[in-house]
């Protein structure tokens, strides 16, 4: 009798995983999923709806030391790119860079959603150009400097913080377990992959080529040949990475 216990569990869990081709409780599911999250203007400009992400912020396992650190950092490296469009608009008056600025200051928002949630210190300066991470505080003065040569240099630039935001979320998401974690950084992949479709859109008018150096050139190409990405297409692309994808070893994604 436990036998057939025991099987019909089996049986039960399989047929589970077999229906939406996850595990139980997987964030990646169709039916974990609000349609409505995102919005993605003609541009490619991506956010989120701050409320309804926050709704669907359903986790109730705390968070481990190195992904609250990670929090903290990301919710200033989205200000680094906020801040970084803000200057090269006053520059070269180029309007992705106003509206996919904007975009970037949802994003930091999105992640401070979950600092609060968690009771996390907010590393955020409101100061354009001010980081608590002195890391990212050298790299925005690296970009400043070196996007007030040319559009051109600004437009590469953009491409390399699209392309960075991409590579560390990558990380994140293949280590970290917090399905809130999981949720929040997988819309923001979303809105990074667009955001690199309308700088590449950009550069390839301009006639700029550029070579990513923390993904492969086959994920690059994957994204900016494609169209933008809406809501559950972000969570398809996610599923398959989060199941299939894995890190090549040398660096890169």
């Amino acid at each position: 009798m436990k036998k057939l216990i025991i099987l019909a569990a089996i049986l039960i869990f399989t047929v589970a995983c077999q229906d939406n081709g996850s595990i139980p409780n997987d964030p990646f599911a169709e039916e974990n999923i609000n349609n409505d999250i995102t919005t993605v203007d003609a541009e490619g400009a991506t956010e989120v709806n701050l409320e309804l992400m926050k709704a669907n912020l359903t986790d109730s396992v705390s968070l481990t030391p190195e992904e609250a650190e990670n929090l903290q950092f990301m919710r200033e490296e989205e200000k680094l790119a906020r801040d970084v469009y803000l200057a090269y608009y006053r520059t070269w008056d180029l309007h992705p860079f106003t509206r996919i600025a904007r975009s970037e200051n949802n994003h930091t928002l999105a992640i401070k959603l979950l600092l609060d949630k968690y009771g996390l210190t907010d590393p955020f300066i409101e100061e354009e150009g001010a980081f608590t991470n002195q890391d990212l505080k050298a790299l925005y003065d690296q970009l400043i400097l070196s996007g007030s040569d040319s559009l051109a240099s600004a437009i590469y630039n953009a491409l390399y913080i699209e392309e960075k935001d991409i590579a560390d979320l990558e990380d994140a998401i293949s280590k970290f377990q917090n399905e809130d974690l999981l949720k929040v950084y997988g819309y923001l992949l979303m809105a990074s992959h667009n955001h690199l479709r309308a700088f590449y859109k950009v550069a390839t008018r301009m006639g700029i080529e550029y070579t990513p150096t923390l993904i492969t050139q086959e994920y690059f190409d994957e994204v900016v040949n494609s169209a933008f990405e809406h809501g559950k297409g972000r969570w398809r692309w996610m599923k398959h990475k989060k199941h299939n994808g894995k890190h090549n070893g040398h660096g890169k994604w």
